[in-house]
Order: C-alpha cells, then structure tokens, then sequence
C-alpha cells in the first residue's frame, strides 16, 4: 500500500512538473501527421520517419487491442477526429519524453 501511494505522489508531482496532455498515447498519435508533411532527403530518413510514425501510433493501437478492439481502425478513427481529448485520460508529458526517447534509441 505504502508504494503505491510513493507512486500516486509521484506520478502528481511529474505532472505538476512537466505537464500533461490528452492521454492514452492520443496526442502521440495527432503528433504523427505532422510527419507526414516532412520531405525526406533520401532513403534513410523516409525509413526513419516511418519508424517514428509507427512508434507515435503503438500506444493507442495496443491500449485499444488489449480492450478487445481493432487497434488499427481506432487509429484511424482516431486520426480522424480533431478533438485531441479522448475518453477524459490525460498523460504526463515526463511518460511521453522518455517513451520517445525510449523509441529513438531502439
């Protein structure tokens, strides 16, 4: 119990600190069609802008498997909308920093 409420105050105080935005990996996802305005030069950074794109789509298209839907049609449907919130969920901006991060690495 006692790690749990460590983790609350925690997780309160990252996003006191850095912010939040539309969670569930949503504003991840409307991040992702900035890329598609992005000319790559060559070969290499068009395979690097579709690895990115594919890593800011994962979040919302396994949140939306693992609750038993069609992952890729909520992420298009998703895409769709302009509404950024989604289901009310926000997610700390610190989770998102270090899951790109994370991603660019790999």
């Amino acid at each position: 119990m006692n790690i749990t409420l460590d983790n609350a105050r925690i997780a309160v105080n990252a996003a006191l600190e850095e912010g939040i935005v539309p969670g569930d990996g949503v504003a991840l996802l409307h991040a992702s069609k900035v890329l598609s305005m992005f000319k790559p030069k060559n070969p290499y950074q068009q395979i690097g802008v579709e690895i990115l794109q594919n890593a800011l789509e994962t979040p919302v298209f396994t949140t939306a498997s693992a609750a038993g839907f069609d992952g890729s049609i909520v992420v298009r449907k998703q895409l769709i909308q302009d509404n950024l919130v989604y289901e009310n969920v926000f997610f700390m901006t610190r989770l998102v920093q270090l899951y790109l991060s994370y991603e660019g690495n790999c």
